[in-house]
């Protein structure tokens, strides 16, 4: 198996541990289960170290085109943005239901860029 599929594979699984966990957060509610809402945030952060090993990987083996730093500027401030907006849902206090709705839509298109940038990579170095 090439490292570029198994790092696309590790990258979804981390994905689908952070969906499923959110998932059933969201089913729970306030106050969130410790053990599910550890997983969670452990996989999410998991996926951003390892999603930006890989890109600081492939930047040290070849030069990136202005398109190709783009689109990972872009899936960088998205899961940014997601990870401040669940950890403002997650407080005590009340949010403004837009935090809600950001944490419950910028997943999708954060894998979504994600999946782009692996693509747009594999193969190459």
């Amino acid at each position: 198996m090439s490292s570029d599929v198994f790092n696309a594979g590790l990258i979804g699984a981390f994905y689908v541990i952070i969906f499923i966990c959110g998932f059933f957060l969201s089913r729970y509610g306030k106050p969130y289960p410790m053990a599910l809402f550890t997983l969670h945030k452990l996989a999410a952060v998991a996926a951003v170290v390892y999603l930006i090993l890989i890109i600081r990987r492939l930047h040290h083996s070849s030069a990136l085109m202005t398109g190709e730093s783009m689109i990972i500027i872009v899936t960088v401030l998205l899961l940014i943005i997601t990870i401040v907006s669940g950890g403002l849902t997650s407080l005590d206090k009340p949010m403004p239901a837009c935090f809600l709705w950001m944490h419950k839509l910028l997943p999708y298109a954060a894998v979504a860029a994600t999946a782009v940038v692996l693509y747009g990579f594999m193969g190459k170095r």
